[in-house]
């Protein structure tokens, strides 16, 4: 693992929440369930990067390769369970934040208005 990766992040924060729920649903171990909600609190959450994405890193880097994608930064969605329809697990992006279409579509388009 490293600093800052989030699907380092994702699969700590999954694995913390289950067995939180299953100190509480078994009543046993409440000590260390404790222990496990105050460790959640440090753990980063999902982030939304300035150009709509889920963020790779735990700092919105620009891309060096753009167009090239992993997507171990999804792993909240599939086959984590952090991100699903009816989850809030993503910050709610401002309009400012939404996401452009790609340079070179917008260049093409700029091209047929004129």
């Amino acid at each position: 693992m490293c600093y800052g990766a989030s699907m380092d992040s994702q699969i700590i924060r999954g694995l913390f929440e289950r067995c939180t729920k299953s100190t509480i649903i078994l009543q046993e171990d409440q000590e260390f369930g404790a222990m496990l909600r105050k460790a959640l609190e440090r753990i980063s959450k999902l982030a939304v990067g300035k150009h709509g994405q889920i963020q790779e890193w735990s700092i919105d880097y620009e891309e060096l390769e753009p167009g090239y994608r992993y997507i171990s930064h999804l792993f909240a969605l599939h086959p984590g369970s952090q991100i699903t329809p009816c989850s809030a697990a993503l910050p709610e992006e401002k309009p400012k934040d939404r996401v452009k279409e790609p340079p070179a579509k917008r260049r093409s388009q700029e091209r047929e208005e004129r």
